[in-house]
């Protein structure tokens, strides 16, 4: 998977199709919110979003960041809060707080391996 840095966003293609995008920002405490976390609907299922993140934050790691933060939102009716919450949470998150139909999740950078 290849990783490209447009602005305040990650755009991820793999063998030469581009497969999802994240949009985030800085903030002032060393962290960085995700904005917006997005597969592609053709490349979902296939553990993209798993890679994505992975890859993601090797990236703020080695960019200076200590933690990630993200609310999530399942965009479409066939997406659960509970499969968003496995989701992010087999994947390094802190499940922070849940909303009627989102999520607040933070991943500490520094311990994740």
């Amino acid at each position: 998977m290849e990783l490209l840095e447009i602005e305040d966003k990650l755009v991820y293609q793999k063998d030469g199709h581009f497969v999802g995008h994240i949009d985030y920002h800085e903030e002032e405490d060393s962290s960085v919110y995700i904005n917006y976390f997005q597969i592609y609907k053709e490349y979902q299922t296939f553990g993209l979003g798993s890679e994505m993140l992975k890859e993601m934050i090797s990236y703020f790691r080695e960019n200076g960041f200590k933690t990630i933060k993200l609310e999530a939102i399942p965009m479409e009716s066939s997406m659960s809060i509970t499969t968003l919450i496995s989701f992010y949470m087999k994947n390094g998150f802190d499940y922070m707080f849940r909303g009627t139909n989102y999520l607040k999740l933070d991943l500490n950078i520094e311990s994740f391996r």
